[in-house]
């Protein structure tokens, strides 16, 4: 009795012809077009072998009765016991998943340690379809772990099969040029010899062929029972053009574009280097940070979750919102319903989505001097009039304005009343000072009377003492003039990229349409991971505890300085938290200081990189967070020895 296998339609069926248990000996012959692939048969328990090697057809006997019929997705048992050969060497079966059938090496090989997953393949250009079964990775690996580009595997070269050149010729010659430009990179695993001539139509033999010659060349190198790979240690061989002066965005710019394009053309973002000493950006990441997200990140992957697949909401999800409502109730007496809390990417996404909101070109926006480079930067890409305001001691300076006439002549000192104002009160960013209550309110009754907006930079209050924290001026508001911007990335790590923004009843709609066109919505896992990370309680003992060591940090690079650097460093600390602003003697340049330090390995800014009107004595902003007590001290030892010599 035989069973057929519909290869038009992709499927085994409800095997109509097998009625009931087979025995052993029976056989099923199974027919399709070509067998260039790794072929496996879903339900049956086999002692395979083959009894020719015709790649048009192959004879499975059934070495064990079954009792019910397989469907896709089944788990081949293994067979340890029994041996499947094709009339040709094979492998016993080793591991626990059974066999599959590798024509691409000729023999069957043991799935080891994970069931084998059996999908039906996308249908060919004559319409016939195979069910395969996909090994796990450490089946087909070769030994190597080091990591590899992954996009190879998907690599197709485009052949022309008018043109005179001869199509392995075009094929080894695409694949020369891959390699020369890179997108084949060292490491890369090339397609399979069966996979690449059934994707390009060619016979196998003539892929082969340019794999050889190409391996004698040096281009690629065989490894035994893995496939063929770029060799790692390729010299780099520009037989074309390089790529990169090919690229249209590499050209310089010479076509029209917009002004803020051509403002965002003059920013110069800097990709992310390995961490020194000083360098801001980082933040301490605890092992049981770590573990606890771990844990989180497999529960809300587990079949019990709730998590939705889709798109999400995009001022994001209801949980995650109540729960930062109660926080910012409890923690820093923000005064506001979920429904007013739309998240973020980040506190640089909600300014960037204030700018757009509320200012139009030419609008004034008033600025703390020294302020926030990515601050700046937003603002001016936004095309706002920006109005440097001077830092005292207790941070933004109105001036000792009179409030009405501001609020019906314009602050002409200015430049006018400001659409907007960006201020960071719980501790200015850099100088560290937080802004007294009274400043506060007479700030919020000048934006009151002026209808000016203020933006609430909050970005790192929660390391502060908790007996020194002051509410924010979103509590203190009862105009609904303030924009509370926080920020997730530095409280937990950089690499989250989540934050909130926490707006007056009105503006909610437009920012989170404004929201929506720029990228939707924040990731719905990250939701779901952080609303869990903040309900169980997590997000109050990572606080406490990141408050706690970067007060310890911050106090060993300052005893650290006082015995290393005294003189010509001085640190005063304006609380705590993740940097420390740091003097320098008056005649030195804090620039060349910062290059200095940087020949040396130490990462430092220069405060007069933050500074846009008013002068300050030259100092260095120094971040403690994310670097060790060991690495502080070696960087202060190098420091002295940069500054060995230098008049103070």
């Amino acid at each position: 009795m035989r069973a057929a296998f519909d290869v038009r339609q992709g499927r085994l069926g409800h095997w109509p012809l097998w009625p009931g248990k087979m025995r052993d000996g029976r056989t099923v012959r199974l027919c399709y077009p070509a067998l260039n692939r790794k072929v496996a048969l879903s339900g049956l328990w086999p002692s395979l072998h083959t009894a020719a090697r015709s790649p048009e057809s192959a004879d499975v006997s059934l070495g064990r009765s079954w009792s019910r019929p397989r469907s896709a997705g089944a788990r081949l048992p293994a067979r340890s016991d029994r041996r499947a050969a094709f009339g040709i060497p094979c492998r016993r079966n080793a591991g626990r998943a059974g066999l599959f059938i590798d024509r691409t090496r000729n023999h069957a090989t043991p799935a080891v340690s994970k069931p084998m997953i059996f999908r039906p393949m996308a249908s060919r250009p004559c319409g016939s379809a195979m069910l395969r079964a996909m090994p796990p990775d450490s089946a087909t690996s070769p030994p190597s772990a080091r990591a590899r580009p992954a996009g190879a595997a998907l690599w197709i070269a485009a052949l022309d099969r008018g043109a005179p050149l001869p199509l392995s010729r075009q094929l080894a010659a695409a694949l020369r040029a891959a390699i020369a430009e890179g997108q084949l990179g060292a490491g890369a695993r090339l397609p399979s010899t069966r996979a690449l001539a059934a994707e390009l139509g060619l016979a196998r033999s003539t892929v082969v062929a340019v794999f050889e010659q190409l391996a004698a060349e040096g281009y690629i190198a065989a490894q035994p029972g893995s496939g063929y790979f770029v060799p790692a240690n390729l010299t780099e061989v520009r037989a074309v053009p390089p790529r990169e002066a090919a690229l249209p965005g590499m050209r310089p710019v010479s076509r029209s574009i917009s002004r803020v394009g051509r403002l965002l053309g003059e920013l110069n973002p800097q990709p992310r280097t390995p961490p020194r000493p000083f360098e801001l950006g980082h933040a301490d990441i605890d092992a049981r940070l770590v573990a606890t997200w771990k844990r989180l990140a497999s529960q809300t992957l587990s079949g019990r979750s709730r998590l939705d697949w889709g798109y999400g909401d995009p001022q994001g999800e209801p949980a995650l919102r109540q729960a930062i409502a109660d926080y910012l109730a409890a923690a820093r007496g923000v005064r506001c319903r979920p429904e007013q809390i739309l998240l973020t990417s980040g506190t640089q996404q909600g300014l960037s989505l204030a700018a757009r909101v509320l200012l139009d070109p030419g609008d004034a926006a008033w600025v703390e001097d020294p302020c926030y480079r990515a601050a700046i930067d937003i603002l001016r890409a936004a095309e706002a009039r920006i109005v440097p305001v001077a830092v005292d001691d207790q941070g933004l300076n109105t001036g000792g304005l009179d409030i009405g006439a501001a609020a019906q002549q314009g602050d002409m000192s200015r430049g006018g009343t400001p659409r907007l104002v960006y201020t960071t009160p719980s501790r200015q960013y850099p100088l560290g000072m937080a802004m007294p209550l009274a400043r506060r309110m007479a700030l919020l009754a000048w934006a009151a009377a002026a209808g000016a907006w203020i933006i609430e930079d909050d970005y790192e209050s929660e390391f502060q003492q908790p007996a020194r924290m002051l509410p924010s001026l979103q509590g203190l508001d009862r105009a609904g003039r303030v924009i509370y911007l926080g920020t997730f990335s530095k409280l937990v790590f950089p690499a989250l990229r989540l934050g909130y923004a926490v707006l007056p009843e009105d503006l909610v709609r437009p920012f989170t349409a404004a929201r929506h066109l720029a990228d939707r919505q924040s990731s719905s896992l990250l939701q779901a991971i952080m609303t869990e990370f903040m309900l169980g309680g997590h997000f109050a003992r990572h606080l406490k505890l990141m408050r706690a060591i970067y007060a310890e940090r911050q106090a060993f690079l300052i005893a650290e300085a006082e015995r290393r650097l005294g003189g010509w460093l001085t640190i005063r600390p304006q609380g705590c938290g993740m940097y420390v602003t740091a003097s320098l003697p008056s005649r030195w340049s804090d620039r060349g200081v910062a290059e200095d330090l940087a020949a040396a390995g130490v990462g430092a800014l220069p405060l007069s990189a933050l500074i846009l009107e008013k002068p300050r004595p030259p100092a260095l902003v120094l971040g403690t967070a994310g670097h060790s007590e060991a690495a502080i001290a070696r960087a202060v030892e190098r420091m002295a020895a940069a500054f060995a010599g230098k008049p103070v």
